[in-house]
């Protein structure tokens, strides 16, 4: 009796812990507040990640974006393994960056622009001096250590003799334009084109002579890797510049001073018959070399494969297949004769794999619901630090032990974000009118509930070989890409805070889902089918609201979203950026190379053959009767003229619209001050046509006026049309009634 009385009491005592507990739980909720837009701009992002040779300690190069100084602020930064050290600032300037550990770990090499052009610094770790080690006139791209640590490899650009930059804007006489390899982007400014006018060469530099060698017979150096024993380096080498031609993997024998072709790529003008070795990797025992072959004939869905060449044999052996693995910005680390590791990326999800190098079998090593990244191992790789993201939680940094089973956590940097109620996140599946599953992820307004509905955004993604991956901001190609990692600001998480949906549709031809995925020679049927059977979808599931339906597009989504908005006439407004919406017009301002191999293969010849496909993929064409109000953002460097022809087209069918160009801006925004500003402008633009909502803000009420104004000239407008078209012979043609 007395043992039930007791258990009675410790029963109402665990009641009263939990219901406390549970408010507890509740009243933390409650405090937690909403994310705001100048919280995009508060991620402090982790672009570069080394560990130390003993697995010690980790170095790593921190960017935060500062707003009002528009500008990025890149740190490097060190920590102990063992979870018990504090973050050191490894030096105190805010222009380094590319840390690298000697291989005895007694000293790092970083680049750095405290002296002006990017250059290689050493610094002491036991006594911190820190002394210049390179003066290369241009600055360097990049650098590796030997093995031993004899020497360091680098990369400096140099201009080509002449130049289309250095000839338009310093001489007085015409410039020759060739049509095979001119774009126009080149005209416009865009440096990404310009630098391919310049030589990417390779250089070693002797520590101990302090003497520098440059590999001249290697014009244009994509990258290169070190041989275990220092006595090689194996380079992937492209014989001219430009976009259009493949790539070799050489090898440099440093005592001698001799090159030899290892694998020789095809070149030549058609992609049916061309084909690259890059990404060499050798084996432990410096006997074999890990390459990528690529082989663009099956154009945006080609996948690439994972080869070794023996070199003792020269035999080449495939280790996978096209249709079984699809390496996706992969990163490779061969740390035994018998396994690779390799980073990559599935379904959306980044992590890290092992791969047999004898019979190409794939097993998971660390590969979790979100994304694991930039990995780096210690000596024998016993240790491994890697950085993991999500959805749901900004990049932090983590540590493992061999075999990798589990995770200890070292940094908090974005521990702020613990206090800020994010947006729920869903990845939705569905099937597509043909059969196929087709993925998408879902931010949900932040009020959710299964009983109602919601306005919904859909974001067509660019590429469109690329994946919405798992990661803080899922439109990014990791940290390889722009600063910040996101390809264009649309505010996801804040439409969601304001009541929206956000829907952003993996369709066929994106990344991470293999070969078949990739697989569409019709590059509009069967996205757009994808794309429209997910938000139909998610309005029989009751969350969309069907009158209240919005999308957005970038790139190639600036050409696949303003297209299903032509042929689809459900939606209430839109926003596109950077996309090609005249494919005749666009065909003349792209490369010789890109019309034959791209342009021509997808849209079934030219469009002086077959005009009418590309009238039909043309969205400029098929505008007439569309009201949907239509903003539009390009930059000044790149896609601006497409846009113009893409505002002429809404204007003469009268559909409400505002063209915006950045200025020096490529085809994406790398300005925070531009990044913040087309964040609002989007937030403002389908607040007010969706809902007629109005920020109060006094500096955004001229836009307001201006967009009413817009509306009134485009009901003139229409209204013009509509006189023209009835004082047509026969009239305005007659509807089709059922």
């Amino acid at each position: 009796m007395l043992f039930l009385r007791i258990r009675r009491t410790i029963s109402v005592f665990c009641g009263i812990v939990l219901a406390i507990n549970l408010t507890s739980v509740a009243v933390s909720a409650q405090k937690k507040r909403l994310l705001q837009i100048d919280d995009l701009f508060a991620v402090k992002n982790i672009v570069d990640l080394q560990l130390s040779p003993s697995g010690n300690e980790v170095l790593y190069v921190q960017e935060e974006t500062k707003v009002r100084e528009n500008c990025y602020v890149k740190t490097i930064w060190r920590i102990p393994t063992n979870g018990n050290g504090q973050l050191v600032r490894l030096t105190d300037n805010d222009k380094d960056y590319s840390p690298r550990w000697s291989p005895d770990g007694k000293k790092v090499a970083f680049l750095s622009t405290r002296s002006g052009s990017s250059q290689v610094w050493l610094l002491d770790v036991a006594t911190t001096n820190v002394e210049k080690i390179t003066d290369a006139p241009r600055g360097i791209i990049s650098f590796k250590w030997s093995p031993n640590g004899e020497y360091l490899a680098y990369t400096s650009q140099e201009e080509w003799d002449v130049t289309f930059e250095k000839n338009i804007q310093n001489t007085d006489k015409g410039v020759v334009i060739d049509k095979e390899t001119f774009v126009i982007y080149r005209l416009m400014g865009n440096q990404v084109f310009l630098n391919q006018e310049k030589n990417t060469r390779l250089f070693l530099l002797n520590f101990s002579s302090r003497r520098t060698e440059l590999l001249s017979e290697i014009k244009q150096v994509e990258d290169f890797e070190w041989a275990p024993d220092s006595s090689a380096l194996a380079i992937t080498a492209k014989p001219a510049r430009g976009f259009k031609w493949m790539s070799d993997i050489v090898a440099y024998f440093v005592k001698t001073h001799q090159l030899k072709v290892l694998l020789k790529g095809q070149q030549g003008d058609q992609w049916d018959n061309m084909y690259s070795y890059t990404s060499p990797v050798w084996s432990p025992d410096g006997k074999r070399l890990l390459v990528i072959f690529r082989n663009p004939k099956d154009r945006w869905s080609s996948v690439p494969r994972i080869d070794v060449y023996d070199l003792e044999r020269q035999k080449l052996s495939s280790l996978t297949n096209e249709y079984e693995l699809e390496p996706y910005l992969s990163r490779f680390f061969w740390n035994t004769n018998d396994n690779i590791y390799f980073e990559n990326t599935i379904r959306g999800d980044r992590g890290l794999f092992s791969l047999s190098p004898s019979n190409g079998q794939v097993k998971t090593v660390i590969n979790s619901d979100a994304c694991e990244d930039q990995f780096s191992f210690s000596h024998g790789n016993q240790k491994v630090s890697y950085v993991k993201e999500s959805l749901h939680e900004p990049p932090e940094i983590y540590v493992s032990d061999f075999p990798f089973e589990t995770k200890r956590k070292l940094t908090s940097l974005n521990s702020g974000f613990d206090a800020v109620q994010l947006p729920q996140t869903e990845r939705v599946r569905w099937t597509s009118p043909d059969g196929v599953r087709v993925e998408g992820i879902l931010f949900k307004p932040i009020d959710y509930a299964n009983d109602k509905s919601y306005p919904l955004l859909v974001l067509v993604h660019g590429g469109p070989n690329i994946a919405i991956e798992n990661r803080y901001e899922p439109y990014s190609i990791g940290t390889n890409w722009v600063s910040p990692s996101w390809i264009w600001p649309y505010p996801f998480r804040i439409f969601a805070n304001r009541g929206y949906a956000v829907f952003l549709p993996d369709y066929r031809g994106s990344a991470s889902y293999g070969k078949k995925f990739r697989e569409t020679r019709d590059i509009l049927k069967d996205p757009s089918a994808d794309i429209v059977s997910g938000v139909q979808f998610l309005i029989k599931k009751g969350l969309a609201d069907p009158n209240n339906i919005g999308i957005l597009g970038q790139s190639h989504g600036g050409w696949l979203a303003p297209s299903v908005m032509a042929h689809n006439r459900i939606f209430k407004a839109a926003s596109f950026a950077e996309g090609g919406d005249n494919l005749i017009t666009n065909y003349a301002q792209m490369p010789g190379w890109a019309n034959l191999n791209v342009h021509d293969y997808y849209y079934n010849g030219s469009p002086y053959d077959n005009p009418q496909r590309y009238i039909e993929l043309s969205p400029v064409f098929a505008l007439k009767g569309l009201t949907t109000p239509t903003l539009l953002e390009y930059g000044e460097r790149s896609l601006a003229v497409q846009g113009l022809e893409l505002q002429s087209a809404l204007w003469r069918e009268g559909v409400p619209h505002e063209l915006v160009i950045y200025p020096k801006t490529g085809h994406n925004i790398t300005s925070p001050v531009l990044l913040l500003e087309s964040a609002n402008r989007n937030l403002d633009w389908f607040d007010y046509w969706m809902f007629g909502r109005k920020d109060p803000d006094p500096s955004k009420q001229e836009q307001y006026a201006r967009w009413e104004a817009m509306k009134l000239k485009m009901d003139k407008m229409r209204m013009r049309n509509r006189s023209i078209q009835a004082a047509q012979p026969g009239g305005p043609a007659k509807p089709n009634l059922p």
